[in-house]
């Protein structure tokens, strides 16, 4: 393949320069698209910003979104926020256009996540399942088992963790799909996250009533070498 055109089959190697705005650890992904804006494939990537640091302008607060409940929000790179309602998925540009996104029926007292492809992860808490939204607006399932899971998160790699609350661990889907238990002995874990350099971190929550307490209120991060270390600790003491 050669300039711009790609035939279906094709192998090719197309050189990428990944330039962060910002400093600091920075993660996004390059897509190919077809002639129609389709997304036919996606990588992601990471590297260091060397911009400036962000500065925030103090006392300025602004609605983005009214009139609806949310439990759960993620922005994209480009301003886009997303927010789950609980029972549906709304999108706010940078502009402050909102719609609702055909996402189907949820029940979902979860969290929100994006990759760096920009397609959306809703914990779908009460349907036991975890959904991806994509750029193209399909829907899918990529992961179910769970037991009320509260949190979703992704990494600069695109595995997908899952806080599977009532089973009390944190599940890891890969990119090909497959589940596999990523860390147990929690008592309540809600809420989970990972930065670019592939550190994943798993709130403990308070415990429910008529749970006994051992270890609650605890963050917990996870190397990518697997090693597990205290963040915070005695959060609820």
């Amino acid at each position: 393949c050669t300039g711009t055109s790609y035939t279906a089959t094709a192998i090719c190697t197309v050189t990428v320069n990944f330039t962060p705005a910002q400093a600091g650890a920075r993660s996004g992904a390059v897509a190919l698209l077809d002639t129609s804006g389709n997304v036919i494939a996606a990588a992601n990537l990471n590297g260091t910003g060397l911009g400036p640091e962000v500065v925030f302008d103090p006392g300025t607060q602004t609605p983005i979104a009214a009139g609806t409940v949310a439990e759960g929000s993620a922005v994209d790179a480009v301003g886009n926020i997303f927010i789950n309602t609980g029972i549906g998925l709304i999108k706010v540009t940078a502009a402050g256009t909102q719609t609702t996104l055909p996402i189907g029926n949820i029940s979902s007292e979860g969290g929100t996540a994006l990759d760096g492809a920009g397609n959306v992860y809703i914990a779908d808490s009460f349907n036991n399942r975890v959904l991806e939204y994509t750029v193209g607006g399909a829907v899918y399932t990529v992961g179910t088992g769970f037991s009320i899971p509260y949190g979703v998160a992704v990494d600069s790699a695109g595995n997908i963790y899952v806080a599977d609350t009532r089973n009390r661990q944190v599940v890891k889907i890969d990119t090909t799909g497959t589940q596999s238990v990523f860390a147990t002995g929690f008592v309540y874990p809600e809420a989970v996250t990972t930065d670019a350099a592939g550190n994943v971190y798993v709130a403990d929550n308070a415990t429910p009533s008529g749970v006994n307490q051992t270890a609650a209120g605890f963050i917990y991060k996870y190397t990518p070498g697997g090693t597990q270390s205290i963040v915070v600790g005695s959060l609820f003491s």
